[in-house]
Formats: C-alpha cells, structure tokens, sequence
C-alpha cells in the first residue's frame, strides 16, 4: 500500500503550486489611524443622533453624507429606490430630511 496522503495533498488542483511550510501574514502599516469611522466621522454620527429621532434620519444622514462625497458635490440627489432597499420609505426619507435641516438650523 502506498503512504497515505495529506488532506490538502488529495484535493489540491492539480495545477496549483504546493503548499508552503510558512505563511506570512499582510504587513500593516505602523501608523494610528486619524480617524474613527462608521460610514463617516464617528462626531458627524454622535451629531446626527444627539440632534434627531429615530433610525430613517440616522439611516437618511449617513446616506447624504456617504453621496456627499461620492459624487463630490455640495448638493447631491437621493434615489428613492436605493433608500428602498435599506428600508427607507420617500414619506421616511421626507421626514428625515425635514429633522436634519431643523437640527442644522439650532
């Protein structure tokens, strides 16, 4: 009978390199990060939810900030259909708006 063979040895393709012995991990770069983030700047979300009620102005808030800076524009358009699929109704996205322009203004 010939020696048995490894798990990885029976299924690996037959075209791929064999394995190594040693595997490196991906350096990180040694600097501290400038920023703590949750889709934006961590005092942009505590501003958000100090200022308003509820989940659609959170939701609405990050997605006009998130728009903001991919389309590289001050004043930007907010589909309805992609605030659909995060469950964001128009009468919603309204209100939202409606509450984070009146916690602008104070």
């Amino acid at each position: 009978m010939h020696g048995r063979k490894s798990f990885s040895e029976r299924f690996r393709s037959k075209n791929a390199p064999l394995p190594t012995t040693k595997q490196q991990k991906p350096v990180a770069p040694n600097r501290p990060r400038a920023k703590r983030l949750m889709g934006a700047p961590l005092e942009f979300v505590a501003d958000v939810c100090r200022l308003t009620v509820g989940r659609a102005t959170l939701v609405v808030a990050l997605y006009v900030y998130r728009r903001v800076h991919v389309c590289g524009g001050r004043t930007v358009t907010l589909p309805s259909g992609e605030l659909a699929e995060l469950g964001i109704a128009p009468r919603d996205k309204q209100r939202a708006l409606n509450q984070i322009t009146a916690g602008q203004a104070d």
